[in-house]
């Protein structure tokens, strides 16, 4: 896709109107030194299906490699045509499920880009599928959360950080500070992990906080770059367990744009706004139709 001026872009995986997830999109002709994508999941009715793309006009090649699966390391090569993609996909395994990470390096310090989809099924039945995009290790990320019930979300909520030391240069032990701030930005709670090298951890927002729902943002600061994600898991009354995958906020964005916006016929979108700063912060939410016209929503 190709535009004379700047615009949002966004592709998604669709069944009938509903969204079902976020589908991997690359923004521009670039490339990183290495790509790492923190958290697969096998076994237990899930699959993993890895996407990576190559933007540029000249082809890629590397290896990828799969850690914390059963059997160890899982090492695979890829080579992708200009323009092209390269799919992995898990084994399906009625074993116990299973958290993993993958790491891409590329040969010249040229790695493609993409992410994972991550599906859980009960049998032929499809119960949820989450985007989960690949990444750069970071010293610091915002995140918020929201494990309050409320009319688009029933059930019992939680929220999953998957943390993975890799990436650091050199390599180093890594020293974890999470800090939980309240809505109003008053600090309420605080842990700290330490992390070997290539090693990968995962808590619960119910682990750190000791409580069984909180409502707020978790800022995560870490000595040496690891790599971070975030997954609200809802189980719902009939005992599924729905998965979102949570934005690691990025601070040095100033206009942020959300391409597809649902609301109506049983379908809602939930907005979440996060000010990493140590200053007020002062803006607007703006809502577009289809055709570019002001739109007036109602907030809840």
């Amino acid at each position: 896709i190709k535009s004379d001026k700047p615009v949002g872009i966004q592709g998604f995986v669709m069944r009938g109107p509903v969204v079902i997830s976020e589908s991997p999109t690359i923004r521009g002709a670039q490339a990183a030194r290495y790509l790492t994508i923190p958290r697969i999941e096998v076994g237990g009715g899930y699959q993993s299906e890895v996407v990576l793309m190559n933007p540029l006009d000249q082809t890629m090649r590397g290896e990828l490699s799969v850690y914390g699966l059963k059997g160890g390391e899982l090492t695979e090569r890829y080579e992708i045509a200009p323009g092209g993609a390269y799919v992995w996909s898990s084994e399906p395994s009625f074993e116990l499920s299973r958290t993993a990470y993958m790491m891409i390096r590329g040969e010249g310090g040229i790695s493609p880009l993409g992410g994972a989809w991550v599906t859980l099924s009960d049998g032929d039945e499809l119960v949820n599928r989450t985007y989960v995009s690949g990444r750069t290790a970071s010293n610091r990320v915002w995140i918020p959360v929201d494990t309050y019930p409320t009319t688009t979300r029933h059930g019992r909520i939680n929220v999953k950080f998957n943390f993975v030391n890799q990436g650091a240069d050199p390599p180093a032990a890594a020293n974890i500070r999470i800090n939980l701030f309240s809505p109003d930005g008053k600090f309420a709670e605080r842990y700290e992990q330490n992390l070997p090298i290539n090693a990968q951890w995962e808590a619960s927002l119910v682990e750190l906080s000791k409580r069984d729902r909180f409502r707020g943002n978790v800022r995560i600061v870490s000595d040496v770059p690891i790599l971070i994600s975030a997954t609200q898991v809802t189980e719902n009354v009939e005992g599924d367990l729905i998965e979102a995958e949570l934005s690691v906020i990025d601070p040095k964005n100033t206009v942020l744009g959300n391409p597809l916006l649902l609301d109506g016929d049983g379908i809602a979108s939930e907005v979440i706004i996060l000010n990493p700063t140590d200053e007020v912060t002062n803006g607007e939410l703006q809502f577009f139709s289809a055709q570019g016209q002001r739109e007036e929503m109602i907030l809840r």
